[in-house]
């Protein structure tokens, strides 16, 4: 009878491992899966500013890549819009393999024309800027940020007065209005904000961590107000709480301890 129990144990722990392994067998091919592709066009050789697109340089000099459809930016060209940079000139020079956007090009995409144009201008009570940011994969959100993003900014720094690391909001529900990309990975995101403001995203990215924070694009609710966040709040300690006194060296000497 026990016999029989073990021999019934076993095949069920069988089972039950040839279950787990399929299923993680799974995940490692959904994780490896870059999903659907997209083909976008790319510089097949460097090229000069100022070179005028012609059907005949885009076949020579031009050539279309596949990339993740996840991390598709929105002034990329992919091949039903070829056609829009006929008779355009670079406006920078490109690097052999550099994808191209439509940014790349003088009159932009035919449609929101030059970054510049994007700012807003209907409010006279505001100066509103382009300014760029640094960025890595992490900050980016591995690629997947897009122009039209909207985003509130956090900014974690050494507390001016007693150097306690703490973490403050900077700016709720910023626009995104483009990512610039180098081989695939994002280096920088151009963000909409007020002149001040952008004066003073340029000072903290120097002096601070800057941590993004994805909000969807339709909610226009005002974030909850954070104040000064500090490792003290996490651990529960009152801020009027002063650290414990410094013990002086114990000097053990013949005789005792002194």
């Amino acid at each position: 009878m026990n016999r029989n129990v073990l021999i019934i144990f076993g095949l069920l722990m069988v089972g039950v491992a040839v279950v787990v392994n399929y299923r993680w067998q799974q995940s490692v091919i959904a994780e490896n899966d870059p999903g659907p592709v997209v083909e976008v066009l790319a510089a097949k050789e460097p090229l000069q500013a100022g070179t005028e697109i012609t059907s005949a340089l885009l076949d020579q000099k031009f050539r279309l890549v596949p990339i993740p459809k996840k991390f598709l930016y929105e002034h990329y060209i992919d091949r039903e819009r070829l056609a829009r940079v006929l008779g355009q000139a670079l406006r920078r020079p490109l690097e052999a393999g550099e994808k191209v956007t439509f940014f790349d090009f003088d009159t932009g995409d035919g449609a929101a024309g030059r970054l510049s144009d994007t700012l807003p201008t209907d409010d006279p009570s505001r100066s509103v800027r382009a300014v760029s940011v640094s960025v890595d994969d992490l900050s980016s959100f591995g690629g997947s940020l897009r122009a039209g993003d909207r985003i509130d900014i956090l900014a974690t720094m050494r507390h001016p007065t007693n150097n306690a690391l703490v973490t403050v909001s900077f700016r709720d529900d910023v626009e995104v209005l483009a990512v610039a990309a180098s081989n695939g990975a994002a280096t920088a995101v151009v963000l909409a904000l007020e002149r001040k403001d952008a004066a003073m995203i340029a000072l903290l990215e120097r002096s601070a961590e800057l941590t993004f924070l994805l909000r969807n694009r339709s909610d226009d609710r005002p974030a909850e107000p954070l104040g000064e966040l500090n490792l003290g709040m996490l651990l529960n300690v009152p801020p009027d709480r002063k650290p414990p006194a410094r013990i002086g060296p114990i000097i053990i000497r013949s005789g005792g301890i002194r």
